[in-house]
């Protein structure tokens, strides 16, 4: 799904990604589900289908939390960055970004950069440079699992 996001064929994306999901819930691969819960919301995202991408984006942070993969909760945690950058809270989506340049696999995953890129250019145009600096300091501070398993519980309510 992500490759085909990648290279533009989002209808492709879309429709590789709505089967993967479901696939993952009957053989109950919770990682795997993670994963193509957070693609999809950005494939959905993609395709301005707002609200469908941030109930994938909601399941793949409740998904990863039980795992505690950390690449699940990695893809998870970029799928909420994204979409709050473009929401009404950009400084969240900073801080998210705060902690995870901090992470191995995001600081040199071409994904992660490729992902988060436009929407943070675009958020960072609604803050002030302390603002951001602050964000990023808050952010550095962070644990990705505690991290996921809060947004997961405030996105719920």
């Amino acid at each position: 799904g992500w490759a085909l996001m990648h290279v533009g064929a989002l209808a492709e994306a879309l429709e590789t990604l709505r089967q993967a999901v479901p696939i993952t819930e009957l053989t109950g691969a919770t990682m795997d589900g993670a994963r193509a819960n957070a693609i999809l919301a950005l494939a959905q995202r993609e395709n301005d289908q707002l609200p469908q991408a941030r109930a994938h984006s909601l399941s793949a942070l409740t998904l990863c939390t039980q795992v505690g993969d950390p690449w699940s909760v990695a893809t998870a945690l970029t799928s909420a960055l994204v979409l709050l950058a473009e929401s009404d809270d950009p400084e969240q989506a900073w801080i998210l970004y705060g902690m995870l340049r901090q992470d191995a696999l995001c600081s040199a995953s071409r994904w992660f950069a490729d992902a988060v890129d436009g929407p943070l250019a675009a958020a960072r145009a609604h803050l002030s440079d302390e603002q951001v600096d602050a964000a990023l300091v808050q952010g550095s501070k962070l644990d990705p699992q505690s991290t996921a398993r809060a947004l997961a519980e405030e996105l719920a309510q």
